[in-house]
């Protein structure tokens, strides 16, 4: 009897044994390194690309509208400012490592802008030359810069403007290069052929809080912080004080605010899911062997551009007569953002580091 009990015994502990081996298989064999090869590759490379390609868009249409200043050519430059800005939105998210410390998102896209500056030296300036724009701080001559030339008044009034004062349209002209230069600077960061970081982030398996995953996640989860803070909870007096300031929103000028942060969900979507390869859906489901994380990730994303479709046309008229619905579409990308500071920070063992919003 005794020898029976002992067999049933052994027999037991090698199945225990058998089953959390393969448990541990099951969770190890799932490659991180594959993840961030095929979120570089599918999304951050595709995105930083597309994103070159519409700040020489636009350029190619200043520089036309500069040799032909017509009310056609303006909103050609200004359909092309807007493609432009949408496709930035889509390259936010990886201002991540060595991007960030080269401070490329406070250069392209610094906002609220110095329009005094940009009036002042227009005004005061004998003629606008490459060197004085070189010295303007970057929210004197980069995307929102751009985009108060192109739209601080109607087509008609704006155009007449640019006919009136070659140096306005000068001024446009080197604003345009310097946002398509640094453009080219962030693609050569991330391309083979110069920086080659993309393929240092890949190469690099640390697990701590300079780890590309940790890295990568923490990119997403600023953007989205982003959203809730400054893109709108600051403007909508939602974040530390009641006080509205509708200037202070993304794109004031062109009202394209809530297109704006639009596209920088549907990035959020696109990197968590990457529908062409391995997505952080793809991680979270190999360790919790369930899709319910990953389905409240997507109830989340489509809850926010349910209530980004309910508001008025732009953000600046929604915070002036419809601040509930603003204060809905803030409360629903803090959720989205809770879902990446408790749920997947702990399933996926996360450091949230430093936000854009730290300390503003």
């Amino acid at each position: 009897m005794k020898t029976s009990k002992y067999l049933v015994l052994i027999i037991f502990l090698f199945v225990s044994i058998s089953c959390n081996t393969d448990d541990d298989s099951n969770n190890d064999s799932f490659s991180v390194q594959n993840l961030i090869s095929s979120e570089v590759e599918l999304q951050i490379l595709r995105s930083i690309d597309n994103f070159v390609n519409t700040t020489a868009q636009l350029n190619s249409a200043v520089e036309l509208y500069q040799s032909e200043t017509t009310e056609t050519n303006l909103l050609n430059t200004q359909t092309k400012w807007k493609t432009a800005a949408i496709a930035y939105e889509k390259v936010y998210a990886f201002n991540i490592g060595e991007v960030r410390d080269n401070f490329l998102h406070l250069l392209i896209y610094p906002w609220p802008i110095t329009a005094n500056t940009i009036e002042n030296m227009l005004t005061n300036s004998s003629e606008i030359t490459q060197e004085l724009i070189d010295n303007l701080s970057p929210r004197a001559k980069s995307f929102a810069a751009l985009e108060y030339l192109l739209f601080k008044s109607n087509v008609s009034t704006n155009n007449v403007e640019f006919v009136n004062s070659e140096k306005r349209v000068i001024y446009l002209q080197f604003s345009s290069q310097y946002l398509k230069s640094l453009s080219e600077r962030l693609q050569n960061i991330w391309s083979s052929n110069e920086g080659d970081y993309g393929a240092r982030l890949i190469a690099n398996n640390g697990t701590g809080i300079d780890g590309s995953f940790n890295l990568f996640f923490n990119g997403i989860y600023n953007l989205i912080d982003t959203g809730k803070v400054t893109k709108v909870g600051k403007p909508g007096g939602l974040e530390n004080s009641a006080v509205t300031n509708t200037e202070s929103t993304q794109a004031y000028y062109s009202k394209t605010s809530l297109v704006l942060l639009k596209s920088s969900i549907e990035s959020v979507e696109d990197t968590y899911f990457n529908p062409d390869g391995l997505g952080i859906d793809d991680y979270v489901f190999s360790i919790t062997k369930t899709e319910g994380l990953n389905t409240i990730v997507q109830e989340k994303i489509e809850a926010i551009y349910s209530a980004i479709e309910v508001l008025p046309t732009n953000l600046v008229d929604a915070i002036n007569t419809e601040p509930q619905l603003v204060s809905t579409l803030h409360s629903k990308l803090n959720e989205l953002r809770i879902v990446f500071a408790v749920d997947l920070r702990s399933t996926l063992s996360i450091v949230i580091t430093s936000t854009d919003n730290d300390g503003d």
